[in-house]
């Protein structure tokens, strides 16, 4: 619940002349209480300077001095959450020195500690059903977790699985955990989904043992949205799997896609080197989304169409962050070229106008996706890239430079 509403409201609940006649010395005074309302945290500060810098900076500090008091040990995220429910209340301002409060309902800080413990209770207990399920197998690889439906990179399911792996470490047994940048076609392979309702995400996990086709489902668990801020419908930054058609395994073969990110982001001017996995030989195509739907096939080369390898590395690049939306990677692979629909005479690095779309392959084919997200250089832990403007240029002018697909 919105709470600003109610304590500007307050004065004329409690009566219109609470503040009538006051002097400015009581105003302040009135302001500057530290004694909160029942059920309520206040924090107070003070800053000096004009009427325009002063008095936001006296919010800005009691802020912090709540923030401080409420989410030591927090991480980023959960702060976040926190301070969405801190409130302005009242300032005074007189002979350069300003005086803010605000508060923060005991209830939001009861809620949370208690949500906080269940969320931890719950990827623990994912934790465990991990364990159990791999049995023999000791090495684990996760996948960067996604927001259903658009198969998009999830900025909070990064905290969660950040979480999982602090709780894998716990558990007992020979389980060996291979760091995010590493990937290894011998781990079994986990992935999260998270859905995105109107009050509680859904968390869905799968184990994928090495070369299987399709995934076995673990118990998953939810939390409510107000916890890590998650919007109802929340779907990520990249262009949708539902707007690809993205289909997933086909009846009889398989296709997974690994990349060496840290869960799903990468520094600009990092390198990557996407990796396909075949369950047998197949004709395939590999497209490169933007987060505006524009689409590039990247492989296969002009000439002949032959059966891609069950391995193949799709060569290392340097990342670049051209737009503002994630970057998506797509493996159509069929077990005959004519299963490709429209897409079968299609080779070479070109522009498919139009882009990918529900419906337009067979029932035979077996999809994949993997997106990821390119944080500017010189940004948060991304170290500056030399030259990085005048690469974005020459990048961007080589793309719009790309010519449409045609058949050959």
């Amino acid at each position: 619940m919105n709470l600003r509403p109610i304590l500007f409201l307050a004065p004329l609940l409690l009566g219109a002349d609470e503040t009538e006649g006051l002097t400015p010395a009581e105003l302040q005074a009135q302001a500057c209480a530290t004694v909160p309302h029942n059920g309520f945290r206040r924090k107070v500060a003070y800053a000096t300077g004009s009427r325009r810098n002063a008095i936001p900076q006296a919010y800005s500090e009691a802020r912090q001095k709540m923030l401080v008091e409420v989410t030591a040990g927090f991480s980023d995220l959960r702060r976040a959450a926190v301070e969405r429910h801190i409130v302005d209340w009242k300032h005074e301002y007189e002979n350069r020195r300003a005086c803010a409060s605000v508060e923060l309902e005991v209830k939001h800080i009861d809620s949370f500690e208690r949500e906080s413990q269940d969320l931890e209770r719950d990827i623990a207990a994912l934790a465990k059903s991990i364990v159990d399920a791999m049995g023999e197998d000791p090495l684990l690889q996760i996948k960067a977790p996604v927001w259903a439906n658009s198969g998009c990179v999830s900025e909070v399911g990064r905290y969660l699985i950040s979480e999982l792996r602090n709780q894998l470490a716990r558990q007992p047994g020979q389980l060996a955990l291979l760091p995010p940048r590493q990937r290894s076609w011998e781990a079994v392979e986990l992935s999260t989904v998270l859905t995105p309702g109107a009050g509680t995400v859904v968390v869905s996990a799968s184990l994928r043992p090495p070369g299987a086709v399709g995934a076995t489902p673990l118990p998953g668990f939810s939390f409510p949205n107000d916890l890590l801020m998650v919007e109802e419908g929340e779907r990520g930054q990249c262009h949708s799997d539902a707007l690809i058609g993205v289909q997933g395994d086909g009846p009889t073969m398989s296709v997974q896609l690994a990349l060496d990110t840290n869960d799903g982001q990468i520094c600009e001017g990092g390198s990557i080197e996407p990796l396909m996995r075949l369950s047998h030989p197949a004709h395939v195509r590999i497209f490169s989304i933007d987060g505006q739907g524009d689409t590039l096939l990247i492989y296969p080369p002009p000439g002949p169409d032959p059966k891609a390898p069950v391995e193949m590395s799709l060569g290392t690049f340097q990342a670049l962050r051209l737009d503002s939306g994630d970057e998506k990677l797509v493996v159509v692979a069929a077990p005959e070229a004519t299963a490709l629909g429209p897409l079968e005479d299609k080779r070479g690095f070109c522009r498919l106008d139009g882009g990918l779309q529900p419906g337009l392959f067979g029932q035979s084919v077996a999809m994949t996706s993997i997106s990821y997200r390119v944080n500017p250089s010189g940004t948060g832990a991304c170290a500056a890239v030399e030259d990085a403007d005048e690469k974005i240029k020459a990048a961007r002018a080589a793309l719009e430079a790309v010519e449409p697909c045609t058949d050959r």
